[in-house]
């Protein structure tokens, strides 16, 4: 099977300190695109860099109306399954924006996720259950430890904190 690259030109965003999201314009239908994320910052000890992130972008064609969107992946090799109400009514318009936080160290490897953005972050949605899965990213497809267990969490709020990465 014969694919064809095309390489197109390299473009920088500088996105300030107070800013959260930067849009993307000028990308092409049906197209992928891999986006790398570094963060530095200027200390007394001079400038410091953030590892880098690298996050994959596909747009629709250009004829297609649906939005399909591939399930989050967080850097440190988790799946993350979005959140939904454990109510017996269901929107099945809801969106799957998620904010998953740089991983840190407090006594373990840990993070922070939330739908705060998101349309199941809502006064009506009380209990929501976030579940996570180790899994390694290699050769770009993710690997899907099947020994490795789901650890699943209820919140009653729209943010939750995963230990024991």
């Amino acid at each position: 099977m014969k694919r064809n690259i095309i390489c197109r030109d390299r473009h920088s965003v500088i996105v300030p300190s107070h800013t959260t999201q930067s849009e993307l314009s000028g990308l092409f239908p049906n197209s992928v695109y891999i986006v790398e994320i570094h963060a530095s910052v200027d200390s007394s000890e001079g400038e410091l860099h953030g590892e880098k992130g690298i996050i994959f972008v596909r747009t629709l064609n250009a004829t297609t109306s649906e939005i399909v969107q591939d399930p989050p992946i967080d850097q440190t090799g988790f799946d993350l399954a979005v959140p939904t109400s454990t109510d017996e009514e269901e929107d099945e318009t809801i969106d799957e924006n998620v904010d998953i936080q740089t991983p840190f160290f407090d006594g373990e490897l840990r993070t922070t996720v939330n739908w705060i953005n998101s349309r199941a972050c809502s006064p009506e949605k009380k209990t929501f259950v976030v579940m996570a899965k180790r899994g390694t990213c290699r050769e770009y497809q993710l690997n899907q430890h099947v020994d490795t267990p789901v650890q699943e969490l209820r919140v009653n709020e729209c943010s939750a904190a995963i230990g024991g990465l």
